[in-house]
């Protein structure tokens, strides 16, 4: 029983930190082909407004080299991948816009949420500046930096069954590859203790 309340305790801390999902219910878009303006139009309405964007399409290439996918609003919004067909979700692909000082998707703002998508040749994948977002179920590949990165002032950010693989820092000939690159500045510190009590108390259960 005394296992359950500390538990317990803890989850309600999470949520006061924006950690918990709510679901938009204003949809801005569904992308059902390869339109890169469709989703810079309907992510710069995100911004603006809030609310959901679905993307049901295999594949969205971006062209447009000088353009990282910006996330920088304050109000609940979120990007959901459709599962597809044959069992995939959709793949969002640099190659054609990969530049040394590009992110796939860089977000600045609060309270957004990626899920169901896969990230592959950016530079970075993702890059968090923000605070209190949450990416589920995301797959970042191929880049040449790192897959998901999270500044030293981003703080209340949670990752919940993300995958990172086969990034290279080409730069230094795969030296420093990495997929996740984590800066904790005093901000994090919270967040990390928080994850090493949950992990201790699984391990006591």
């Amino acid at each position: 029983m005394k296992k359950i309340t500390i538990i317990f305790i803890l989850l309600i801390f999470l949520d006061d930190y924006g950690c918990i999902n709510l679901t938009p219910f204003v949809t801005i878009a569904t992308i059902k082909s390869d339109d890169e303006k469709g989703l810079d139009d309907a992510i710069s309405k995100l911004n603006k407004s809030g609310g959901v964007i679905y993307i049901d399409t295999p594949i969205i290439h971006i062209f447009v080299s000088t353009l990282t996918k910006k996330l920088s609003g304050s109000k609940l919004g979120q990007i959901i991948g459709i599962q597809q067909s044959d069992g995939s979700y959709p793949i969002i692909d640099f190659t054609h816009a990969r530049r040394d000082t590009n992110c796939g998707f860089e977000i600045s703002g609060s309270y957004q949420f990626l899920k169901y998508l896969i990230i592959q040749n950016s530079w970075t994948g993702i890059r968090i500046t923000g605070s209190r977002n949450n990416l589920e179920h995301i797959i970042t590949r191929y880049n040449l930096g790192s897959g998901i990165q999270i500044s030293d002032n981003a703080i209340s950010n949670s990752l919940h069954y993300c995958y990172s693989y086969r990034n290279l820092d080409f730069s230094d000939y795969g030296a420093n590859a990495s997929g996740f690159f984590l800066k904790p500045g005093s901000g994090q510190t919270f967040s990390v203790i928080v994850s090493l009590l949950i992990i201790l108390i699984k391990g006591g259960m």
